[in-house]
């Protein structure tokens, strides 16, 4: 009992984060006038369902400040576009899919946005990709020492598929 207590108190305190095993986020990311990068994270909580030939999901979340580009200096820089302090969660409000077209709702930055885009089931995972516009989301005018961020962006994105 002790030992189920103890555990609560840490996972609480230290802010346990259950992040569904093969889970992974992609942002790639195009520059101005050439180049891409792509921001990434595994630390993504969340699973599909699956009900007939359609796919569901909700309350999806990425922790803002998981996402590594490789560069900490860009990662820094892009936790500030996100303003990850003050919104520290990118979230897939709802999506849901079927014959490998899907949409959903999006939240970054406190801003909510419909997307839309194309999956397939490979097994137990699902995997999807769709393309915003990171000005629908207050992010403009991104450059460093000459080189700038195309305003597309393109996510993908790796779920299990919860068993029934």
């Amino acid at each position: 009992m002790k030992f189920l207590i103890g555990f609560l108190l840490y996972s609480f305190t230290f802010n346990f984060v259950y992040a569904a095993e093969g889970s992974l986020v992609e942002v790639v990311v195009k520059l101005s006038p050439v180049g891409s990068y792509t921001a990434k994270t595994s630390q993504v909580q969340g699973s599909v369902k699956t009900n007939g030939g359609k796919v569901m999901a909700s309350n999806v979340r990425v922790q803002t400040k998981t996402l590594k580009t490789g560069i900490p200096l860009r990662d820094k820089h892009t936790q500030e576009r996100l303003l990850a302090d003050r919104f520290p969660e990118i979230i897939l409000v709802s999506g849901e899919g079927e014959s490998g077209k899907g949409k959903g709702i999006i939240k970054i930055k406190g801003i909510e946005k419909p997307v839309s885009g194309h999956y397939k089931v490979d097994g137990q995972m699902l995997k999807a990709a769709f393309k915003l516009s990171i000005k629908q989301f207050g992010i403009e005018n991104v450059k460093y020492l000459g080189v700038g961020v195309k305003d597309d962006v393109e996510i993908k994105v790796q779920l299990p598929i919860a068993s029934h």
